[in-house]
């Protein structure tokens, strides 16, 4: 049997993998894009309300199609925190929707919020990059 150069070679199928930036990008993504059409529409047809976990994939799929966010543009979704901490400036929050992949907002919500409260999350993209606010619905 013949031996095919390692140059020649198909190259390997890696996993799936989502940098911690991108994978921060498009949460904040998904969750603008529900406020940019107003309160309890996200644009997608048949969808009232997403949570964080359908915002990340809407905003998944929009950035894979070539999309890009303006400034402005707006995002939102509505779940429930299940576990929060702070810690160095950063809150770390698992939603229901998503509760293998908590997020990072900059600032502490400890004081405000906490597990069980049921939330609405705005992203919103700035010149400088995105803004964040979550309130208790």
């Amino acid at each position: 049997m013949q031996q095919v150069p390692r140059s020649m070679a198909a190259p390997a199928k890696k996993p799936a993998f989502i940098p911690l930036p991108i994978l921060a990008s498009v949460t904040f993504i998904v969750l603008a894009l529900g406020a940019q059409y107003g309160p309890g529409s996200v644009g997608v047809a048949g969808v009232t309300q997403m949570n964080m976990a359908e915002l990340f994939d809407y905003l998944e799929e929009k950035l894979n199609g070539g999309w890009t966010p303006n400034e402005g543009d707006t995002f939102s979704a509505v779940d429930t925190i299940t576990e929060m901490n702070y810690t160095w400036g950063l809150t770390r929050i698992t939603f229901a929707s998503f509760p293998n992949g908590p997020m990072y907002f900059s600032g502490n919500y400890t004081g405000s919020l906490s597990p069980g409260d049921h939330v609405r999350v705005t992203f919103t993209f700035t010149s400088g990059g995105m803004t964040t606010d979550i309130k208790r619905i």
